[in-house]
This record gives structure tokens, sequence and C-alpha cells, in this order.
């Protein structure tokens, strides 16, 4: 979700389902990044804010996590600006 909204302020006039691919993009992007060993790029992990934006190791399930969560923020958003400026 965090991606998903600093897309939505990098890109204001983006679509929803925009934003949540680009979401999920970047997600699965660093997320099978963390495949790569190299020893520049595991020093970097190893540091505080390399590990909190990098991750450390690959898991599936993650990738299950960000699917579910771009599509939980998808389908939030679609409901809520449909509810809030459907006409009456």
């Amino acid at each position: 979700m965090m991606v998903f909204f600093i897309g939505a302020i990098v890109f204001p006039r983006a679509s929803t389902i925009k934003l949540a691919g680009l979401a999920l993009f970047i997600s699965y992007a660093v997320e099978f990044g963390q495949l790569y060993r190299a020893p520049w790029i595991v020093a970097i992990r190893q540091t505080t804010i390399g590990h909190l934006v990098l991750g450390t190791d690959f898991a599936w399930g993650d990738i299950i996590a960000y699917t579910v969560g771009s599509l939980l923020v998808l389908i939030g958003e679609s409901v809520f600006f449909a509810s809030r400026f459907a006409k009456k």
C-alpha cells in the first residue's frame, strides 16, 4: 500500500489500476532482486536502510502478500471513490 500511495503522490493523474500495477511491479522487482547475491548488494542489505528498502531473503509468501495487498488497495480505492463521487 505504501508503494501505491507514493505512486499516487508522484503520479497524481494516474488511474487506480495503473498505480496498483506500478506498486505490484516495484514490489515484485524488489523481491526477485533478493535472489541476486553479489557481495556489494549483500553489504548494502546489511545496513538498516538497505534492509528496510531491499529486504534480505526471497520468499514466495511475500509475492502472495504483495499481490493480495495490491488487490485490496485497488478494490478499496475503487469502492471509496465510487461511493464518494456517486451521483445522488
